[in-house]
């Protein structure tokens, strides 16, 4: 099967492509402009060429800007790249590709706020606190309209908190773990810093525990994807 991946040198798409591949299928996997074969997701002209020239059987859309953070700095950028990027690939592949199934990945942040204790469904109105939020309740909505409008093989995914090998840095986990590294290694104070406050560590042994992809590296969590069957895996957040 031929698949294109968007994103894919960001900390999901890296691990994704891997598992493409082991399955046997072949990948193109579109990196940011800086890198090797390249996309910018707001070109256009240039999204429009690689779905022309790959006519993926499948599409995982991963590209966009992924932080909270940065999204209320840049909140332009944030829109101009994930909902823009989106646009540009969905009419790529309505002209190019119809056939394929396309994954488009939303967020758990599209819900705001929940009650303590409470759990989201995919029934709850959506209520974005964030730039990034809303550029994803808009990417929704604009893949829903092409899908019904046009006939796109559209999957819509909301995930919320992952964390994995190959983290940013400027996400938490990744974060207080190089932090608490540093600690242990007598390199830095046993301070640990977050946006706010500063909280200053206790003495005494910690035990970290990795946290692996349920996904599986031979890419069988892949399957319900170009199956076209829906399927829940794992436990609801």
């Amino acid at each position: 099967m031929k698949v294109l991946v968007t994103g894919a040198d960001g900390f999901v798409g890296t691990h994704l492509v891997r598992a493409l591949r082991a399955r046997g299928d072949v990948v193109d996997a579109c990196g940011g402009p800086e890198t090797p074969r390249g996309l910018e997701i707001t070109r256009r002209e240039a999204v429009d060429a690689r779905i022309r020239d790959a006519r993926p059987d499948a599409v995982f859309h991963l590209a966009g800007v992924s932080s909270v953070a940065r999204s209320h700095e840049q909140p332009s950028e944030t829109v101009r790249v994930n909902v823009l990027g989106a646009a540009h690939l969905l009419e790529a592949i309505r002209l190019h590709a119809r056939q394929a199934r396309v994954l488009l990945v939303g967020s758990g942040e599209v819900y705001g706020a929940l009650p303590t204790g409470s759990r989201a469904s995919e029934s709850d109105p959506v209520r974005p606190l964030s730039p990034y939020a809303s550029s994803k309740v808009a990417a929704e909505i604009l893949g829903t309209q092409m899908a019904r409008a046009y006939g796109l093989k559209l999957i819509l995914a909301r995930p919320f908190n992952h964390l994995g090998p190959g983290q940013s840095p400027g996400f938490v986990v990744p974060s207080l773990a190089r932090q608490l590294l540093e600690i242990a290694a007598d390199r830095s104070p046993p301070v640990i810093s977050v946006a706010r406050p500063r909280f200053r560590a206790r003495p005494g042994r910690h035990r970290w525990v990795p946290v692996a992809s349920r996904a599986g590296g031979d890419g069988r969590g892949l399957q319900p994807l170009f199956r076209g069957r829906p399927e829940h895996r794992g436990r609801p957040p």
